[in-house]
This record gives C-alpha cells, structure tokens and sequence, in this order.
C-alpha cells in the first residue's frame, strides 16, 4: 500500500534530520501524489502528524478514474464504480492544507487538461490553496525535463515551496 509506504519513508527520512518531505509525481504519480493529500495519516498510525508533508506537486496527472473505467485498460485492473470513487482525487477531499503545485503541459490532451481543471476547481472550492504553473511547450513526456529546468517557472515554483516563499 503506498500510503503506508510514503509513510514509512517520511518517517525513516526524519529519523536522519532529512526532511521537511515535498512530494513529486508525474502521470499516475500525479495521481498517488494528490491521494497522499486526501490521506487522514492519523488513521494510518497514531504516531503520525496530520501534515506528514510539507509541499507537494503533481505534474500532468489522472485524477479522475472513471475514463480509465471505461476503458480497455479496465480490463486488466477492474476498476468498479465504487473504486472509481475511492480512488479518485477529484471525488475527495483534501485533508492536508499544505502548498500544492499543480502543472500539465500546454501540449498535453484535452483529457489531462480537464483532470487538472477539474481538480483544482473542486479542491479550491474546498479551501485548498493550489497554484498552477504553465508549462508551455510541453506534452506528457517533456514536462518532467521543464520541471528539472532551473530557468523554468515550475522549477523555481517548487524551489519557492522548499524554501518557504
């Protein structure tokens, strides 16, 4: 289970003196990424804080599970309604109130731009502050070398959120 796993790490990177954790996930680590935002940690382990993370950005995520459903993907994973629900970041609730980058590529498909549309209009509607950073001229694959660009304004947005701006 990653929750416990993301648990696990942040815990053992602490033990070290390394930490505050940002978490990065690009495609269905976008996805894990925004899930580990909807995670009460308490619930995984008493021990935990409630603000396990720090910061944390998606790039180009899947945040709504129901296209995946619908599709031949399926097939091989299963998904029923009720998981589409449970495994959807759009159809839940944030629980950590940290900074969230979110960022899709101005090349991606429509689909991923409405994944990232949707979810930053429910979450932001729900409290949550997130800021967008444009990635233009990217599409699904190059927006992980925009983000590793120190001249790129999603870099220095991450650089801002380590540093506390």
């Amino acid at each position: 289970d990653i929750t416990r796993e993301i648990a696990a790490a942040v815990t053992s990177l602490g033990e070290t003196g390394t930490g505050p954790i940002r978490l990065v996930g690009h495609s269905a680590g976008g996805h894990l990424t925004a899930m580990m935002l909807t995670t009460d940690w308490p619930d995984v382990d008493t021990a935990l804080p409630r603000y396990l993370l720090r910061g944390a950005c998606a790039l180009s995520g899947l945040y709504d599970m129901e296209p995946i459903r619908l599709c031949r993907v399926n097939d091989a994973l299963g998904l029923r309604p009720e998981d589409v629900e449970r495994n959807s970041p759009l159809y839940l609730d944030p629980k950590a109130d940290i900074p969230f980058i979110l960022s899709v590529g101005d090349l991606e498909t429509d689909e991923f731009k409405r994944h990232q549309n949707e979810l930053f209009a429910a979450w932001t509607a729900k409290g949550l502050g997130i800021e967008e950073v444009a990635a233009p001229g990217c599409h699904h694959y190059t927006i992980v070398g925009h983000f590793g660009d120190p001249g790129s304004d999603l870099h220095r947005a991450m650089i801002a959120m380590i540093r506390g701006d």
